[in-house]
């Protein structure tokens, strides 16, 4: 199976995307199958292949090492499988093994290490800012760059298009940083709210925060939930640190109160009374406050609360 066949399985609208990702140009009228093969082209060129390994994340570099050392081994390279090039078949792995017969790991992995120094930092802010913010505008990169780091590279707008080239925990298009884990019918709704408001003033040791993989609370607000849900539904320590982390992941994709009533439900707990449930939505919101991700449109508990003030003050006026 040829790349061109593993890129064949896409519709057009997916070749497309993924040509405009790597910045393969000229498709706008091109049919399913001449776009496959135009993109398959464009990719089969080593200097585009190095360029995409470039921006790999380092888990990802290391897998790809081992699977061209060992070619009948499984691995998992979502960001080349993405574009045709591997997938765990057998097929997948002839493709990898055949591209990729040129280069030499030596110079790959200096390269690869050369180029992760440069893109290292913008790579972490990006992850941080996808996650704080959901969305967030190229030109908004530059400006919060400048605040946190006091100077933007030159070759920002390059190094950002050849990061949005392999899979991350966020994705670039239409100029904005997305991040990877929204459902795509709510980006439109949350760029809307978030129009016109000021970014949240957070310190650079507080947005990074949000670059760690796995983020959640911080561990006294999650001991505070944790607390109130053994003491007030007599859950073992181990049953409500479940508990909690699970709702705190479930935040990250959704801030509805009932998807985390019906977790707290499947995993034992006893909402039936209403009581009960009005109990725990309240320690929940208050959790919540505490989680100033895109369901707050970038915005912190203490930023909200204050903004709740200036506006009620400017109605009295």
């Amino acid at each position: 199976m040829t790349i061109q066949e593993n890129l064949s399985a896409k519709t057009v609208s997916e070749l497309k995307a993924e040509a405009a990702r790597v910045g393969c140009t000229g498709v706008s009228k091109l049919k399913k199958v001449e776009l496959a093969q135009r993109l398959a082209e464009f990719l089969g060129q080593l200097k585009v292949i190095e360029r995409l390994l470039l921006a790999v994340e380092e888990s990802e570099f290391k897998q790809l090492k081992k699977a061209l050392r060992t070619p009948m081994k499984a691995f998992d390279l979502p960001s080349l499988e993405r574009l045709g090039y591997a997938s765990a078949s057998k097929d997948g792995l002839a493709v990898l093994s055949k591209e990729m017969s040129d280069f030499s790991l030596a110079t790959l992995q200096k390269a690869f290490y050369d180029t992760r120094r440069r893109l290292m930092v913008l790579n972490r802010y990006l992850t941080a800012f996808a996650a704080f913010y959901g969305i967030v505008e190229l030109k908004t990169v530059k400006e919060l760059l400048l605040r946190y780091e006091g100077t933007s590279p030159a070759s920002l707008t390059e190094d950002i298009a050849l990061l949005g080239t392999a899979v991350h925990s966020y994705y670039i298009k239409d100029d904005k940083v997305i991040a990877a884990g929204l459902p795509e019918g709510k980006v439109a709704v949350i760029a809307a709210q978030q129009a016109g408001k000021p970014r949240a003033a957070l310190n650079k040791t507080e947005i990074l925060r949000y670059a760690e993989p796995g983020y959640c609370c911080r561990p006294h607000e999650q001991a505070d939930f944790c607390g109130f849900l053994q003491k007030r539904f007599r859950c073992s320590p181990h049953q409500a640190a479940e508990l909690a982390e699970k709702v705190c992941r479930l935040m990250q994709l959704d801030g509805e109160l009932l998807p985390v009533v019906n977790a707290a439900r499947d995993m034992g707990l006893d909402l039936e009374d209403l009581e009960d449930v009005r109990d725990f939505s309240e320690a929940f919101e208050t959790l919540y406050r505490h989680y100033p991700l895109w369901v707050h449109c970038g915005y912190t508990a203490i930023e909200m609360e204050r903004l709740q003030r200036e506006s009620e003050h400017k109605t009295a006026e």
